[in-house]
Parts: structure tokens; C-alpha cells; sequence
């Protein structure tokens, strides 16, 4: 994006401000001043944009980019659309990122302006200024940027799923996982402006999606899977062969464990239930277990951290084939000895990080408090379809 600059000659003006309240779905109206640049930076067919000052806020939250529609058919109600489309966008990413991906993604908030000293009062909408390059991941027709990252197609694909195939977001871009202007296709065709798509747009963005580590790990079906995915979860190289190499070399290999049998996983068979769906979820195709990354996001699940580094000297220990893969029994078993408070040691005698000896806190469910009522832990709009506020319990 072109670096953030005001002409000299734009001055303050007057504006209604109109923010989305996403707890009570009302958007709210307030009266401000703002700078706009006499120029725009960027500008389509559609639309063009501008820097702005917001006067109402901080100096950190007062550089915004403001887009204007040159569309002559344009009608105000379409800025307010986007600004709730993007607000959904919002909440599918919280219940993305509840699922601890690598990478966690976020939708700036958007506001909508009436400008008031302009001829014919105008209607712009509003977001924060996003510095970087910016990027278009896909679009609402299939498109997919040739850098076809992992993150953002995965989030398009569990929209899709966990809306119970109702919606899906896509035209993901913005800068790094910051994104914005999202679209959403609905099954039913309905709703979400000109360029929801319906059933088409979602069979477009499947034609040429293929699943990826990102996706295997949220549980989603799988779709066309990439014959290789090596590391670029990480937008980089793969940590775990960058590791290997910074390891010395030892003369002889550690000893392994003893494997685990039905008297030494000594835990509660609805923990075990448990913890076998969620394996069952992150298993690596074709195989019957985890590599390092479903490991590692499965100990992040059952709220214990696992680096990277440490769940390699546990798959040393626990390996004893080198096939690179941990059994669920495996797991169970070195579960277990987390749960009792043991500690595991690395091929170089280090202490491996275990959980303390008393039991974690129970979870809370998504509809139940602390002291056990059911209520909503995520406050909602009342608009909100209703799969948001009953989602499945497993994804598909």
C-alpha cells in the first residue's frame, strides 16, 4: 500500500460517524471531524480511496483509508452491508482461531461516514489504515494468488463448514492475515449484496481449492488434497528440518520408552474419548497418527504448549520405527504420564516440559458459564444466523 500522506490543503470537516455494535447489532451514530486527502491513492472500477484522519480517536487508531463508490446505481444501505458482512467475517475468524492455527487471522472493524459538508452528503465507508503490502488471497469466483497460501484458503473452506454449509467467505485480501472487503456467497443466494455469488460462487471456490495441512488440522472433509505440503503452513521453511540441523550429532541414540499398555494410560475414558476424536481429526493422510504439527496442535487443544523443538525430542523417544508418526496409543500413553505429573527426558538428558502434577482446570463448553448456567460466552448480534450461536460440535 502507498505510504500514508495528507495534502497541505485538506481541512478538518463535519461527519456522522456510524460504528457496528457487534453485541447488540445496531450500528450507533456519532458526530466527528475528519481529514481526507484531496487525491485518491488507489481506485478501481468500483471504487476509490482515500486517506483519512479520524479527529475523534487517538493518534495510533486515526489513520483510516476511506473508499468512496463510483458506482452511479450506489445506495447507502450497501456500505452498511459491508460493514456487517465484514463483522460475520469477524466472528467466523474468532472460531477459527479458537482452533490455535499457526497462524491466527483478524478483519479490520469497519465504519461508514456521512460526509456532511460535501454536495449531496456522501456516504464513505471507513477502516483502519493497514501498512504492508497488501494481497488478494482469492476471490468470490475461484481465483486462487499464486502464492495459494495455506491460512487463508482454509479459513474460506471452514466458513463453509462451520456454517453447516449455509455460507462462505472468501475474496480473502488485506495485508499479511489482516484482512477486509471479505465477500460472502450463501447457499440459498440470498442476502450479501451483488456479488454473493450462491450456490455458484461456493462450487468456484471448491473447483479449484485443494485442502492442506491447515484444513486436516481444523477437521474439515477434506477436498482435493495437495500431493505436497511441506511447511508452508509457516510462510517459510520447514522448522522441523531446520531444527534437525541445528541439533549436534550424538554417538549413540537415546534409548526409547517402553510403549504404552492399557494398565499405563491411567486416565478417564471421557478424556479418552475425547482426545481420540480430536487425533482422529489431525492424523497425517494415510497413516494411523500425528506429525509433529498435529502433535503439537493437539497439546494445544488440551491446553498444554508443546514446542516445536520439544515435541521433536518426544518423537524421538516415542518412534521407535522412525516413521516420523505417533499412535494414538503412544499419545494416550505419554498423555498419561503428563497428566500424573512425570517428566519425559530428551535424547540429551533435558528436562522435556510436562504439565504440573495437579489437573488442569475443566474447560468451559461453548454455552455454559463457570458456575455451570448455560449462556453465551461470545456476545453475538441478534441478526446472527443461528448456526453461530449453535455450532456443531465437530466440524463437516
Amino acid at each position: 500500500m502507498s505510504p500514508f500522506v495528507i495534502e497541505a490543503e485538506a481541512r478538518p470537516e463535519a461527519v456522522l460517524k456510524f460504528s457496528y455494535n457487534m453485541e447488540t447489532g445496531v450500528w450507533q451514530r456519532t458526530e466527528c471531524q475528519v481529514i481526507i486527502s484531496t487525491q485518491s491513492f488507489d481506485a478501481g472500477s468500483m471504487r476509490a480511496a482515500f486517506f483519512m484522519i479520524d479527529l475523534s480517536v487517538p493518534w495510533s487508531q486515526a489513520r483510516c483509508v476511506a473508499k468512496l463508490s463510483l458506482d452511479p446505481t450506489f445506495e447507502p444501505e450497501t456500505a452498511f452491508l459491508e460493514g456487517e458482512m465484514q463483522a460475520l467475517s469477524s466472528m467466523f475468524a474468532m472460531k477459527f482461531n479458537e482452533h490455535d492455527p499457526p497462524k491466527k487471522i483478524y478483519f479490520v472493524p469497519v465504519s461508514v461516514i456521512q460526509c456532511l459538508d460535501r454536495e449531496g452528503q456522501p456516504y464513505l465507508a471507513t477502516e483502519p489504515f493497514m501498512e504492508g503490502e497488501f494481497r488478494k488471497q482469492n476471490n468470490n469466483f475461484g481465483f486462487v494468488s499464486g502464492d495459494d497460501r495455506n491460512t487463508p484458503q482454509a479459513f474460506s473452506h471452514f466458513s463453509y463448514h462451520f456454517s453447516k454449509q449455509s455460507v462462505l467467505v472468501c475474496d480473502i485480501q488485506g495485508v499479511g492475515d489482516m484482512y477486509t472487503d471479505p465477500q460472502i456467497h450463501s447457499a440459498d443466494g440470498k442476502g450479501f449484496g451483488k456479488a454473493n455469488l450462491g450456490k455458484t460462487g461456493i462450487t468456484k471456490f471448491f473447483q479449484t481449492h485443494h485442502c492442506n495441512e491447515i484444513c486436516r488440522m481444523l477437521g474439515v472433509p477434506l477436498h482435493n488434497p495437495k500431493r505436497r505440503d511441506r511447511g508452508t503452513m509457516y510462510g517459510g521453511p520447514n522448522p522441523f528440518a531446520a531444527a534437525q540441523r541445528a541439533k549436534p550429532q550424538l554417538s549413540a541414540p537415546p534409548a526409547p520408552v517402553s510403549q504404552p499398555t492399557a494398565s499405563s494410560i491411567d486416565l478417564p475414558e471421557e478424556e479418552v474419548a475425547k482426545i481420540t476424536a480430536s487425533f482422529k481429526r489431525r492424523q497425517a493422510e494415510g497413516t494411523e497418527g500425528l506429525r509433529p504439527i498435529g502433535f503439537t496442535s493437539l497439546c494445544g487443544e488440551l491446553s498444554h504448549k508443546v514446542t516445536f523443538e520439544e515435541a521433536e525430542d518426544i518423537f524421538e523417544l516415542y518412534d521407535t520405527s522412525n516413521t516420523g508418526i505417533m499412535t494414538l496409543d503412544q499419545f494416550l500413553g505419554w498423555w498419561s504420564g503428563v497428566k500424573a505429573g512425570k517428566q519425559q527426558k530428551g535424547k540429551n538428558n533435558e528436562t522435556i516440559t510436562t504439565a504440573a502434577a495437579a489437573d488442569p482446570q475443566p474447560q468451559l463448553q461453548p454455552n455454559q458459564s463457570a458456575n455451570g448456567e448455560q449462556g453465551s460466552m461470545l456476545s453475538v448480534p441478534k441478526d446472527v444466523p443461528e448456526f453461530i450461536l449453535t455450532p456443531p460440535t465437530e466440524l463437516g
